[in-house]
């Protein structure tokens, strides 16, 4: 599902996030369901329209898009 950081810390939410959306966007789409499902385990009440809640600031508005395109393809309800 994830790197160090979650063999680590398995309920680390920004690395949760973080495997949700590469690897959705990598085309892995197990492994980036998987990672959704324990990130909604924590926040059940994750959805897109809250999302930005969740996510830090970031510099450039590309990476916040893509970012979130990553995560709803990974399974990031409405």
């Amino acid at each position: 599902m994830g790197g160090k950081s979650l063999h680590e810390a398995p309920n680390f939410v920004p690395a949760l996030r973080i495997a949700a959306a590469s690897n959705a966007l990598a085309g892995r789409l197990a492994e980036a369901q998987a990672a959704m499902a324990s990130l909604r385990q924590i926040i059940p009440t994750l959805r897109f329209s809250n999302l930005k809640e969740l996510l830090p600031p970031f510099r450039r508005p590309e990476d916040a898009a893509r970012i979130t395109e990553g995560l709803r393809k990974a399974g990031l309800p409405e």
